[in-house]
């Protein structure tokens, strides 16, 4: 088993810093400590931790399915600052990412690449305005997303077919 407990207190210990140092730091530079911090937990518990152990009793496309479903539920709690239909676009959206970084980290049995792909993803999401686009609106934009990520889906699978089943 990698060492998951070690990596959570080394994120634990960024955050802390970050936190305390926050006011020094320029809004781009704690952005992307934030989002590295958010990436490392998440990353080391839904596809380090939940991802791995089922993998052994469900397989890996049930459970990918399995823990894309928990890690898209987590962002239950955006209600609080955020409508309902931007948080029911914003589940489908994680679904499918979490999604495509379990496929990922079976195919390259690490959490580099799905890790580098959250915290890019998590950075931009937290800039402001986080979409600056003429015609494009953060819904429409998501939808592309959402897309763009099935679309990177499918080649794995068709390489992976056995993991369907």
């Amino acid at each position: 088993m990698r060492p998951i407990i070690p990596t959570l207190i080394v994120a634990a210990l960024i955050g802390l810093y970050t936190l305390a140092t926050a006011q020094q730091l320029t809004n781009t530079l704690t952005l992307l400590f934030v989002a590295i911090l958010i990436s490392l937990f998440e990353e080391t518990f839904f596809r380090g931790m939940l991802f791995q152990a089922s993998q052994s009793t469900l397989g890996v496309g049930r459970a990918a399915v399995f823990t894309s479903i928990l890690f898209s539920l987590t962002h239950l709690i955006n209600l609080g600052h955020q409508t309902l239909s931007l948080t029911l676009l914003q589940l489908g959206f994680t679904f499918v990412l979490g999604l495509l970084l379990c496929l990922i980290t079976a195919q390259t049995t690490s959490l580099l690449w799905p890790l580098l792909i959250h915290t890019v993803n998590d950075f931009f999401s937290m800039m402001e305005p986080p979409i600056n686009l003429p015609g494009i609106t953060t819904t429409s934009f998501q939808i592309i997303e959402i897309a763009v990520i099935i679309l990177l889906i499918l080649p794995i699978l068709r390489q992976n077919h056995q993991w369907l089943s």
